[in-house]
């Protein structure tokens, strides 16, 4: 080398020298996208247009559902409650959607078609209509949750011999996004609906609602929302959907 002049690398001696480094940051970035996917599901959160997956396979489900099944449908009370239902030795068809509100629900039970007709259908709806910042105790929320069961109920009317609408569980009181007193409120609407329609209302949630420790509620509802074990409602539940076997 000469003195004064700066040897260069060749330009294939820094391709080489460069090409680690860019797997290298491409590996990173693509990692951290995909730790961030996995960290969403790990998170629980379901992905995006999680209702409008579930419909997808609920239909499904439905198109090949033998005569006399059960469906349980409503929010995540009904997906977690379906898989403890085994009255009657029917199949049960799990049309729950965790995270739905009665509205959207309306819209996809108003699509369920199945080939045959189910000897009973479940509903639970309305826990999540009951977050603060929806304003859920306004009359005009009120009114629009008893417009969407009554259509609802209507919808599974017509695929089920019988309608069954159970009371919304109890939310514990750590859960300060959602407002307490709706949970009776919105059981009365749906007692009403049932009056005027001629479903059955039930309460498969009142032996939760008598625990007066707070240790004993929070070991039923350890997230403050659903029960850590469905057995019970689900065994309260099989005289009425077993009613006439």
């Amino acid at each position: 080398m000469e003195h004064g002049k700066e040897r260069r690398p060749s330009a294939a001696r820094l391709s080489t020298a460069v090409r680690p480094s860019i797997v290298a940051i491409a590996s990173l970035a693509l990692g951290l996208a995909l730790g961030t996917v996995l960290n969403d599901f790990k998170g629980g959160a379901p992905p995006i247009d999680y209702a409008g997956i579930r419909n997808i396979v609920i239909n499904a489900h439905l198109r090949e559902a033998p005569p006399g099944f059960v469906l349980v449908a409503g929010d995540s009370h009904a997906e977690y409650l379906a898989p403890w239902i085994s009255a009657c030795d029917r199949e049960v068809v799990n049309a729950g959607v965790s995270g739905i509100r009665a509205e959207r629900f309306q819209a996809m039970g108003s699509s369920f078609a199945p080939k045959s007709k189910a000897s009973a259908a479940v509903l639970l709806m309305g826990t999540n209509n009951l977050f603060r910042a929806a304003d859920p105790m306004a009359p005009a929320r009120i009114g629009e949750f008893r417009t969407s069961l009554l259509a609802t109920v209507a919808s599974l009317q017509a695929i089920a011999a019988k309608v069954i609408v159970t009371a919304l569980p109890p939310l514990l009181s750590f859960r300060q996004e959602f407002q307490f007193e709706g949970v009776e409120v919105y059981s009365g609407v749906a007692r009403e609906v049932c009056e005027v329609s001629g479903c059955m209302y039930r309460d498969p949630f009142a032996a939760i609602r008598r625990l007066s420790s707070e240790e004993d509620k929070l070991a039923q509802q350890p997230d403050g929302i659903h029960l850590a074990a469905y057995r019970e409602v689900a065994r309260s539940l099989s005289a009425d959907i077993c009613a006439g076997e």
